[in-house]
């Protein structure tokens, strides 16, 4: 990321220094002669630090100093470029051998002042910064794009490893001009395992090819440029064999890594990792505070953290424990925005009014407020929905409701004609086989109980009412082989008297996240062939495996096929390359519900 370089301020302007954070560039001037800044950062005994200061003024005589202090006071590193001239300087993989706040100080050799940017990375993260963003994890495969500016600019890239893989990374320019830069990769212990640079060849690509990892856990890569040289340049990593990190290490977290969410964030989540028996969580507020525990061999993958109220940036780690050793992830961060006032949006949904005392829409965050709903002569209130509800902010009495307003939320009170009726449209107990139209391994039946050996749960042993289910394959798991997509197709469905519909069904499914497998119920309202047209009415999109241990209850808006008469409904599964076998589909007591007759 482009930091703009500061001008040199006077004695009574300075402000330079202050805390650092892994993963950032902080910039300064050295003036007048003599001057010195002096930067804080907290990190772990066992982690290893790079720093880098480097002039940003070509035209400056600044040959810079740096000094690291250890918590208590003691200088465990120091470095300058006074001898050569070079402009910059360097202290490689400090090994830190105690927990607190660390100092660097940055100072300039003789009387030579200038700008500079300087920057610190430490082993397992975090690998940027709200300030600067380039950096982050990377898996086998992927591509980032690297931006080495300003000058003393270092860019932090982690990946997790197991023992005895072959590691290669690769840089090389972007963009017309060539990256001169410079590469080392650390391992788990904060040991440096291998490093690279073209500052002499200057070919403007370079590469990592001979590294085997002797022990699992957080790999880490510092690119920088040659001496002061700034420039863009893409960077890889490649595994053999590759791994899915997400199924070894806390991985994929809720918020993602480096992402703003708004004030009254609760709880903090990540990918389950396989053979997990629980976790411990930490957190911290500021780069410069330890990370507390929050939460101890908690056995599911997420905390409740309360409210977090207060503006700043959230630094947080996660351990899980599996029965061969604790696996410790990445360090992660988030940036909570400024509380500025809560909102509720109210509105009715057919013919009615909405009131709220006290009267809104923006309330002091934490508000209680009193929703009242009056529907017109003629109609109902048949149900409050909205984003409110979902999140259970809501008690619900009758016409009116007390809305907790921590956050900004919708609210929306659903009116119908008194004449129409609900009624249940369509209804399928599957205890006899409906005759849909199936492909794949659909198939009706009764479930056996099997599957689930290795990922997620087994299938039921019978249906949820009854013997029969329709699912795929009833005697285990789905094939992981890269295929589809299946589906089971139910319907045709004559809706053209009907609103408000609705699909109603009990599952039991066990699937992989959706990057491998995708699973999905869709509609279509001009029939099943080759006109039809499916709409997703609900699809598998979050990070993680669905893994159903009963039954569950389904209810999904089917609005669009209001007053068709020529509906279809399928449920479908696409196996993706990389897929992990699951259970699967399993889908019982099958009813369109709707309202007939009224205005």
């Amino acid at each position: 990321m482009s930091l703009p370089g500061p001008l040199c301020l006077t004695v009574a302007d300075e402000v330079d220094g202050g805390c650092i954070a892994s993963g950032q560039t902080r910039t300064g001037c050295i003036d007048p002669p003599g001057d010195s800044d002096a930067y804080v950062f907290y990190a772990y005994a066992g982690q290893a630090a790079v720093v880098k200061m480097a002039r940003t003024d070509p035209n400056a005589k600044l040959n810079p100093r740096l000094e690291v202090f250890d918590p208590v006071g003691k200088r465990i590193a120091y470095a300058d470029a006074g001898g050569w001239q070079g402009g910059y300087i360097r202290i490689n993989g400090l090994k830190l051998r105690q927990t607190g706040l660390y100092t660097v100080v940055g100072s300039g050799c003789g009387t030579g002042t200038g700008a500079y940017g300087l920057s610190l990375q430490l082993t397992y993260g975090p690998f940027a910064s709200q300030a600067d963003k380039e950096g982050g994890l990377l898996t086998s495969g992927e591509v980032a794009v690297g931006n080495i500016d300003p000058g003393g600019d270092l860019d932090g890239y982690g990946f997790y490893a197991v023992e005895g893989q072959g590691v290669v990374v690769q840089v090389a320019s972007r963009g017309t001009s060539r990256f001169l830069g410079t590469l080392e990769v650390y391992d788990p212990t904060g040991t440096r395992v291998d490093a690279v640079d073209d500052c002499w060849w200057e070919y403007g690509h370079f590469r990592l090819d001979s590294i085997q990892t002797k022990m699992s856990g957080i790999y880490t890569i510092v690119l920088g440029g040659c001496g002061s040289s700034t420039g863009e340049c893409w960077i890889s990593v490649s595994q053999s064999p590759p791994i899915r990190p997400e199924d070894l290490c806390p991985w994929n977290p809720v918020p993602g890594n480096g992402q703003a969410v708004p004030y009254g964030i609760r709880t903090l989540a990540w990918q389950p990792v396989s053979g997990a028996t629980g976790y411990d969580a930490y957190l911290a507020a500021g780069p410069c505070s330890p990370l507390e525990p929050i939460a101890e061999n908690v056995p599911v993958a997420s905390v409740n953290v309360g409210i977090i109220t207060a503006q700043g940036v959230y630094f947080w780690q996660v351990v899980a424990h599996r029965p061969e050793g604790d696996v410790k992830g990445p360090v992660w961060w988030f940036g909570v925005e400024p509380c500025e006032g809560c909102r509720l949006d109210l509105s009715a949904v057919g013919n009615g009014t909405v009131s709220a005392d006290p009267p809104g829409p923006t309330y002091p965050c934490g508000q209680q407020v009193q929703v009242v709903a009056t529907p017109e002569a003629g109609y109902r209130l048949v149900r409050w929905q909205g984003s409110a509800v979902d999140a259970g902010k809501v008690v619900i009495v009758g016409l009116e409701v007390v809305v907790t307003v921590d956050g900004n939320y919708t609210l929306e009170a659903v009116c119908e004609p008194e004449q129409a009726v609900l009624q249940v449209l369509y209804d399928f107990t599957v205890d006899n086989n409906p005759g849909w139209v199936m492909d794949g391994q659909w198939e009706f039946g009764r479930p056996l109980g099997q599957g689930g050996q290795q990922y997620g749960n087994p299938d039921p042993s019978r249906g949820r009412t009854g013997q029969n289910v329709i699912g795929v394959n009833l005697a285990g798991d789905y094939d992981a082989k890269p295929s589809g997509p299946y589906c089971v197709v139910a319907g045709p469905f004559d809706l053209s008297t009907a609103k408000g519909v609705r699909l109603r069904y009990f599952r039991w499914l066990n699937t992989d996240e959706p990057a491998y497998v995708r699973s999905a119920v869709e509609v279509s309202v001009q029939g099943m062939g080759g006109r039809a047209q499916w709409v997703p009415i609900w699809e598998h999109s979050q990070r993680s495996p669905i893994m159903d241990k009963s039954w569950v209850l389904e209810d999904l808006d089917l609005g669009l096929a209001d007053g068709r008469k020529d509906v279809y409904i399928r449920w479908l599964y696409q196996v993706n390359p990389s897929a992990y076998p699951y259970s699967g589909w399993n889908i019982d007591d099958i009813q369109l519900v709707g309202y007939v007759g009224g205005q």
